[in-house]
């Protein structure tokens, strides 16, 4: 059973025309036949998020809207939920980055944290990382010896 939601991020204009679901047929064509799609629509990103709908609609949709609310400069919204880690990275208003990671542990979390703030050449001690899910004592202060602040929201 795959446990990261499937779902992708579209401009807001490519579904002005056509069914929305379609892309998210174009990236999983394993996607069964008669499953249902929804849409997320994220204004202040110009997109809206397409995801196969099981009754809840993915983590990620929360943490692309928390960033909205967030100010600083580089804004970092994470959440750990049944093995996967939900990510997603703004810029000022620029959404960078919203996906989902294999993680059965917080290490192989903390690796896609970093990689992606490498491949967006965001600097960890400059950035407040912020968590929707807890965080114990030893994961914070593991976050905390690289980034400027971790906080959970």
């Amino acid at each position: 059973m795959n446990l990261i939601p499937r779902s992708t991020l579209v401009p807001a204009s490519l579904t002005e025309d056509q069914d929305p679901g379609c892309f998210l047929r174009v990236l999983f064509p394993d996607l069964p036949e008669d499953a249902t799609t929804a849409v997320v629509d994220l204004p202040q990103y110009k997109a809206v998020l397409v995801y196969e709908d099981k009754g809840e609609v993915p983590p990620v949709a929360g943490l692309i809207s928390a960033l909205g609310k967030l100010e600083d400069h580089n804004r970092i919204v994470a959440c750990l939920k049944d093995g996967v880690l939900h990510l997603a990275v703004a810029e000022d208003g620029t959404l960078l980055l919203a996906n989902a990671y294999p993680a059965p542990d917080f290490t192989t979390a903390e690796y896609y944290i970093f990689l992606a703030m490498k491949s967006l050449q965001l600097n960890p001690e400059q950035s407040v990382i912020r968590f929707a899910s807890p965080l114990d004592e030893d994961q914070e202060i593991s976050l905390g010896r690289y980034f400027k602040a971790v906080e959970e929201i």
